[in-house]
């Protein structure tokens, strides 16, 4: 499995809209809206994320993952003087449960780890799988918000 990463381009749009739209589904349900109501939510959302993104983070890597060179997800990250700031990490569901993500995670540790940097991301409150996900690397809970949580990583011992 080859897992590459490429700037977002505008010929993008249309698979950075379906992942964020999959990233939202279970929240579809809960809001008993049509679906053409719901859609119009979505390009909103989504619209609006992508302008607080680029105002809030000018100097963020925005990229799209492939597998096999198949597009399967973005990868956001802020690099600054002391941390690198995971601002999206999304996997298609179709591509998650085979280590794209973990295998993704593990090379921004090692960044981290090799730059002496902490590495962070806030999570969503209400997706349990992703706040275990993080857990599970040892990333550590700080500063919540009503729906957040900022967890983080900081492991500054060189690995021989």
């Amino acid at each position: 499995m080859d897992i590459t990463l490429r700037h977002k381009t505008p010929s993008d749009e249309d698979f950075l809209f379906q992942l964020y739209a999959h990233s939202r589904s279970l929240e579809a349900a809960q809001t008993g809206w049509p679906a053409h109501q719901w859609n119009q939510f979505l390009k909103q959302q989504f619209e609006a994320q992508k302008s607080s993104y680029e105002s809030d983070f000018p100097e963020a890597n925005y990229d799209l993952i492939f597998i096999d060179g198949e597009a399967c997800g973005r990868l956001y990250c802020d690099r600054r003087a002391d941390e690198i700031r995971i601002l999206d990490l999304t996997i298609s569901p179709q591509f998650c449960g085979q280590g794209i993500g973990t295998r993704l995670l593990e090379t921004l540790m090692m960044e981290a780890r090799e730059s002496r940097k902490t590495l962070s991301v806030y999570v969503h409150k209400f997706k349990p799988r992703t706040l275990n996900f993080y857990h599970r690397f040892d990333f550590t809970p700080g500063l919540e918000t009503d729906f957040s949580v900022l967890m983080s990583w900081k492991n500054f011992r060189l690995v021989v």
